[in-house]
């Protein structure tokens, strides 16, 4: 077969040489995505003894899950990959090439964390630099609207990148972000590779079947095919916006954590400890509010604080403490065990039980 479309998209987005040397642990559903990345990948590498493969099972829908983890097993022996297989509901150590995890089936974001921990996991055990997912530009469309419905803030809207990092040492791939599901579908046409279709990919309950299944073929009829490509440019928009965002916030953190230090040095903070953190109101250090919360929200993920639980009502909250002129004294509740208090011209956040208060 010639080079299909999706597999030059694949190397204009990650160049092979980038990555022929390093091994890569590939994440496989089993679903068309995923069997097209593997296959995509296999075809593309020089060394392909490189390329590991991981399926985790969440055990959602029972036989109809075993055999999607079945089908990875065998599509990875017929390319002679290892593959790497955890299931959500039993526990092994997690030795050689058959796998399981320790984990109960929980909400979505709960689901997903559990298989990047696992995939994680994998990783470092097979010394992968990369851990690659098959999300695709049609995944982005969707996504974007996902979350625009969710109310996620602009940094929902961003079309994700390339790569971002999965953990110190490990970096996350999505080559496939330019390639759409009609081309993947093609593609495996092509090679007349099946691949295992999702039930519940049927139920419009779900809100992102709802966006794939009506909406956006609603969209498509009304303003024509290129709502697809005006949704990715909006997203892209979206993306260089919060990446500016990002820098502006990086530089407030340092300028808020040097001022820390100095005042923490003269006896007008506590003891500066990593169960608690200090920052400037915004009388003494003149910051738009949007710049602050990136920041905060970086501060929060450096501590591994759940993000999530901070709704717009409590990230009101610390606003009306950081922008209040004369509010020395003022001490408030957080998600997540986490205290605020206003001391002057500064503000804590931090564990209830770190003793800083």
């Amino acid at each position: 077969m010639e080079q299909h479309a999706l597999e030059a998209s694949l190397q204009a987005l990650w160049p092979v040489p980038r990555w022929q040397h390093t091994r890569l642990l590939l994440a496989i559903s089993g679903g068309a995505d995923s069997v097209a990345l593997v296959r995509a990948m296999v075809r593309l590498a020089p060394n392909p003894e490189l390329l590991d493969v991981a399926h985790f099972n969440h055990c959602w829908r029972g036989e109809e899950s075993d055999q999607d983890a079945e089908f990875v097993r065998q599509l990875a022996q017929s390319l002679n990959l290892r593959c790497y297989v955890a299931r959500a509901d039993s526990h092994r150590d997690l030795q050689g090439p058959e796998t399981s995890a320790a984990m109960a089936k929980r909400s979505e974001e709960q689901a997903r964390n559990m298989r990047y921990a696992f995939l994680t996991d994998v990783a470092y055990r097979v010394g992968a630099r990369y851990v690659l997912t098959a999300h695709t530009a049609s995944d982005r469309i969707e996504t974007l609207l996902h979350n625009l419905f969710r109310g996620s803030g602009l940094a929902g809207l961003a079309t994700p990148s390339l790569h971002r990092n999965l953990d110190r040492e490990l970096v996350l791939t999505r080559p496939l972000l330019s390639s759409t599901r009609e081309e993947v579908e093609d593609y495996l046409s092509c090679m007349k590779q099946d691949y295992r279709q999702d039930s519940s990919n049927a139920d419009e309950g779900y809100r992102r079947n709802f966006i794939r299944q009506s909406l956006l073929p609603l969209l498509r009829e009304q303003y024509g095919p290129s709502v697809d490509a005006k949704l990715l440019s909006f997203g892209e928009i979206a993306e260089q916006t919060q990446n500016t965002l990002g820098q502006f916030a990086s530089e407030y953190l340092t300028a808020a954590e040097a001022m820390a230090r100095t005042a923490e040095r003269y006896g007008r903070l506590p003891k500066l400890t990593r169960e608690f953190f200090a920052f400037p109101t915004a009388t003494q250090l003149q910051t738009p509010w949007p710049v602050v919360h990136q920041a905060l929200k970086f501060a929060w993920l450096e501590r591994r604080w759940p993000l999530q639980a901070m709704n717009r009502l409590q990230w009101e909250q610390v606003q009306a403490y950081h922008s209040a002129t004369t509010a020395d004294g003022l001490i408030g509740n957080l998600p997540s065990d986490l205290r605020i208090e206003r001391r002057s011209e500064w503000i804590l956040i931090g564990k209830q039980d770190a003793g800083w208060h």
